[in-house]
């Protein structure tokens, strides 16, 4: 296994050194290696290409009388990303959460299609907001490591669920908001 730069023994070294497997898979030890964005994920994106042009023709057609058709619109979105997630996860049956954890360059030119992995996320992050690998300075877990840890444990396969109930909470996490969300799905949260 590679060297990881969590304390021996502890879950993260686990986890960063599983999705580091991932990585590999799809071959990121190289920088410039590119993939073909996978099927369904490519429609969606040719898609929304095709909505967004016809948005520009409309506002450009409008711009005599209103703006209001000046939308701000990303063909690449958080919703294309899942797609990409789950569409990976699919291929390579793995959790779609080892997926939401790597970092991406999509080409989305219809002469390309591509995307390279650039990196992994942060897993942690400090008091100031920005990431470390530091525990003694993490305050937070990022979502892109809940995501990752949190599926892996479900999964079965990866690590226990006990051993990820330490990790630093997901910034952005509150207790009421845990218990609203508990509530909705019917599961009975106890903090300690």
């Amino acid at each position: 296994m590679s060297k990881t730069p969590f304390p021996k023994g502890h879950v993260l070294n686990d986890i960063w050194a599983s999705l580091k497997l991932v990585a590999q898979e799809l071959n990121i030890e190289h920088p410039n290696t590119m993939f073909a964005i996978p099927e369904r994920t490519a429609k969606m994106i040719a898609d929304r290409r095709e909505i967004q042009a016809s948005l520009r023709i409309q506002n450009d057609d409008s711009l005599a009388h209103h703006v209001g058709w000046g939308l701000q619109t990303n063909v690449v979105d958080s919703i294309c990303m899942v797609s990409l997630w789950n569409e990976l996860a699919e291929i390579y049956e793995i959790p779609a959460g080892f997926f939401s954890a790597l970092e991406y360059s999509i080409r989305d030119d219809p002469a390309f299609m591509d995307v390279r992995i650039v990196g992994l996320s942060p897993f942690l992050i400090d008091a100031n907001g920005s990431p470390t690998i530091d525990l003694e300075k993490a305050t937070h877990s990022t979502p892109a490591l809940m995501r990752l840890a949190w599926d892996g444990a479900l999964s079965g396969d990866y690590w226990d669920v006990e051993s990820i109930m330490h990790l630093p909470k997901t910034v952005y996490h509150n207790d009421d908001r845990a218990l609203e969300a508990a509530e909705r799905v019917g599961v009975e949260v106890e903090f300690a």
